[in-house]
């Protein structure tokens, strides 16, 4: 099976390029990267000279930069990673996951443990942390030498910055880029989508770190914004059911309103709680689009 790996980047050409190199030497490389970035000076000039990567710009907006990527993708390629543009991955996360696919024919997406997330960290996750817990994941679970399907957990939904598509049906379903900018919860709509279409799966054989570098971020007003119509949306579509929409947006509103009141120095508190306080109004004044972040 053939392997490509596609990275919507913009804004921090350092943390890609190491991210470029980590996947570059992975046991099982793959054939073709693909970056999709927002303008030339997101990418490293270190980064251009790597072998077998690809470089494209467009629109911002995660969805927006993943399809354009998606379609520039050489032909012949049978399977896709995408991930974000600050992931360490374990040494043999492609070999694992090529394994799986390889020999279950239905499988149309899979992914490994994500272990260790940025986003959640209380303490902030450099380089070198993630170089430390993907060696110790190799040493001990990915020295395993296989993996199959009945010994992964079969989900409806994978974390969005590792996760491997199968190519011919992600090209029907393709991202929904009406998810405009971060495009939160992006991958829970593609995912349950695909899942129509085969299985999709979680194997312990495969380890990633997120470093979740706030480079390159939304503002925090935008992010509480699409925190509450993105769910309200994907809702009304059909991909996030009733009972994770009347759960997502109270705790993101409380979440907010509490670390404003008790301090986050990582994140923009006040700024999100603004953003979901107008998602609502707009959701019940029956005018939310998650296209509307672009004019804030």
């Amino acid at each position: 099976m053939r392997i490509a790996a596609l990275i919507a980047s913009t804004g921090r050409p350092g943390v890609l390029h190491d991210t470029l190199e980590g996947l570059l030497r992975q046991s099982r490389p793959p054939e073709v990267i693909m970056v999709s970035s927002i303008k030339p000076e997101d990418i490293d000039n270190r980064s251009r000279a790597l072998p077998g990567c690809r470089f494209v710009t467009g629109a911002r907006g995660l969805t927006c930069q993943l399809n354009l990527g998606l379609d520039q993708l050489p032909l012949g390629l049978d399977l896709v990673l995408v991930c974000d543009d600050d992931i360490e991955l374990s040494h043999r996360y492609l070999e694992m996951v090529q394994q799986l696919f390889s020999s279950t024919h239905d499988l149309v997406a899979a992914a490994g443990t994500t272990l260790l997330d940025g986003a959640t960290s209380p303490e902030t996750v450099t380089r070198e942390r993630a170089h430390a817990f993907v060696r110790e994941f190799d040493l001990n679970i990915g020295a395993v030498s296989g993996v199959t399907a009945d010994e992964c957990e079969q989900v409806d939904n994978l974390y969005g910055c590792h996760a491997v598509f199968r190519i011919p049906p992600l090209l029907a379903e393709r991202f929904d880029e009406r998810l405009a900018l971060y495009s939160l919860y992006f991958e829970a709509d593609t995912c349950r989508r695909m899942a129509k279409r085969g299985r999709v799966l979680r194997t312990k054989r495969a380890g990633a770190v997120h470093l979740a570098n706030k480079g390159g971020r939304m503002s925090g007003f935008r992010m509480g914004y699409s925190q509450v119509v993105n769910t309200h949306y994907l809702w009304r579509k059909g991909t996030v059911f009733s009972g994770e929409f009347f759960r997502m947006v109270p705790q993101a509103v409380c979440a907010n309103a509490l670390k404003t009141i008790t301090g986050d120095a990582a994140v923009d508190r006040f700024g999100r709680l603004r953003g979901n306080l107008l998602g609502i109004i707009d959701v019940l004044l029956g005018r939310a689009r998650p296209e509307r972040v672009l004019e804030m």
